[in-house]
């Protein structure tokens, strides 16, 4: 379990910090090794840094605002080109977010 665990970590750090590569699968995959992690692992060192990466992507992903206040925010502003309009969160996002939210108010 160990070599397996370190080799998940390498891996989304490589994604994460040196690719700079941000997706929603990866916030699913987070989620998923940080709930093994917890109850498998007897260290816990990286676990609250996994949860602080999904926190971040969360944020660089633009998941934790509302996308009709963008759009609202938009329309006060002189718009030359005209702008696309916001799409609703898929449940998927939704899960994520609230699964991230969940394992960082731990």
């Amino acid at each position: 379990m160990w070599g397996q665990s370190r080799g998940v970590i390498k891996h989304i750090c490589d994604v994460m910090l040196v690719r700079s590569e941000r997706s929603l699968n990866l916030i699913q995959g987070i989620l998923v090794f940080s709930g093994f992690y917890h109850y498998f692992c007897m260290s816990h060192a990286h676990f609250n840094n996994l949860v602080h990466l999904a926190v971040s992507l969360v944020g660089d992903m633009d998941l934790s605002t509302c996308p009709n206040l963008k759009s609202r925010e938009r329309h006060h502003r002189l718009v030359l080109v005209r702008a696309e309009e916001p799409r609703p969160r898929t449940n998927e996002e939704r899960r994520a977010l609230l699964g991230v939210w969940y394992m960082s108010s731990k």
